[in-house]
């Protein structure tokens, strides 16, 4: 998979857009990142040169993802760590840095439905809370943008931002242009609930069909409670986050039921009209009735 350039002066960035990104990057926390040689990456760059049309039933293509800044050696990262205000405003997880920006004011109109207003809405200006990480794990710095991109997850999500050009992989505008999600690699506990934000939020209509091979590998990684990523993820927090993800993928009738759901069954027991029943065989009874509902 090869990369390349987009310069911003050349991208297919409309008005909307360039503004949020002149407004992201000007960003003092942000700037000083970058300036100490960190990059964005993942989904915010995917969200700007998303080259799909605007789904108007997903009014959160409109909003932000969160933003995500890497770093390509550690001492880029110690130098931008020392640069960063020690403050409460900065949350520590166990692979980054966090904390937050606002967003370009936008006004509440865009949200809504035009027919809805019957009169201009009153202070309608509004900034969002944009969330920031700056990825710091020793693990998740790969010596090179393009090393750092080869190990995402989602093949839609292999952009970057650096300098004032966007990098991305050859395939990229294929890949957006299918509206479907194209995993590359199940590498992370947290590489199905990415499917389903993405499923979501973002208006993907499915997930490719290679792809449904790497979630049973992900089912099988979660089944065993993802030992390789103790690092990444609190033992106290995967079994309502397996639960959570399950549930959201059967749910959703655009993804095919995978094999490995399967491995869940009789883990979990959750209180119904009847009495306990088991929480995967109720989440697959509810999907089945509300598809025979919408194909009656």
């Amino acid at each position: 998979m090869g990369y390349y350039e987009i310069p911003f002066s050349a991208s297919n960035l409309d008005n909307e857009k360039r503004e949020e990104l002149e407004h992201i990057l000007s960003n003092k926390l942000i700037s000083e990142a970058l300036a100490a040689g960190g990059f964005i990456a993942g989904g915010w760059p995917r969200a700007l040169l998303d080259p799909r049309k605007k789904n108007p039933l997903f009014p959160l293509d409109k909003k932000y993802t969160d933003i995500d800044i890497f770093f390509e050696n550690t001492n880029q990262r110690n130098e931008c760590l020392k640069k960063m205000p020690h403050s409460d405003e900065f949350r520590e997880s166990k692979f980054a840095s966090n904390f937050n920006i606002s967003g370009v004011e936008k006004n509440y109109n865009d949200f809504l439905p035009k027919q809805s207003l019957s009169a201009p809405l009153p202070f309608a200006k509004w900034a969002s809370v944009v969330p920031v990480q700056m990825i710091t794990h020793d693990s998740l710095i790969h010596g090179s943008i393009e090393n750092t991109l080869n190990s995402f997850d989602l093949k839609n999500c292999k952009v970057a931002i650096k300098g004032e050009s966007f990098i991305i992989h050859d395939e990229y505008f294929d890949v957006q242009l299918s509206n479907k999600i194209h995993i590359e690699k199940c590498n992370s506990p947290y590489t199905l609930g990415r499917v389903n934000k993405y499923m979501n939020c973002y208006s993907y209509s499915d997930i490719s069909e290679d792809s449904y091979a790497l979630i049973d590998e992900w089912l099988l990684d979660a089944y065993r409670k993802f030992p390789d990523y103790d690092w990444m993820i609190e033992k106290s927090m995967i079994e309502d986050y397996v639960k959570a993800c399950l549930r959201t993928t059967i749910r959703n009738r655009n993804i095919s039921i995978l094999e490995n759901i399967m491995l869940f069954v009789g883990k979990w027991s959750v209180w119904t009209n009847y009495g306990n029943s088991d929480f995967i065989a109720e989440e697959l009874n509810d999907r089945e009735k509300k598809s025979v509902i919408s194909s009656s």
